[in-house]
């Protein structure tokens, strides 16, 4: 771990660009946990999702998701077991 944190000091002082979480990975619906699939088909209302990401969390992994329905875009954050951790509205940039 110390050696990533050392990675990414020298890559940010030499201006590279670096993944803000190098551990995430973009999944697919079907490889999700069968709770993580219905919260993610009960928050999303059936509007389509964008990438679904894996973020490790310790011993566990919770999984971000974005969506837009009624013209609000939304981002989220599921346990493995299901639960809604976070739900924010995400400012569009002009």
């Amino acid at each position: 771990m110390l050696a990533l944190a050392s990675i990414l000091s020298i890559a940010h002082s030499e201006g590279q660009q670096v993944a803000a979480n190098p551990l995430q990975e973009a999944v697919t619906l079907e490889s999700l946990p069968l709770a993580v699939r219905e919260a993610i088909r009960r928050e999303s209302q059936g509007a389509p999702t964008g990438q679904i990401m894996a973020l490790p969390r310790g011993a566990t992994t919770v999984y971000r998701f974005e969506y837009v329905l009624n013209g609000k875009h939304q981002s989220v954050v599921v346990a493995s077991d299901g639960n809604v951790l976070t739900k924010e509205e995400v400012e569009e940039d002009d």
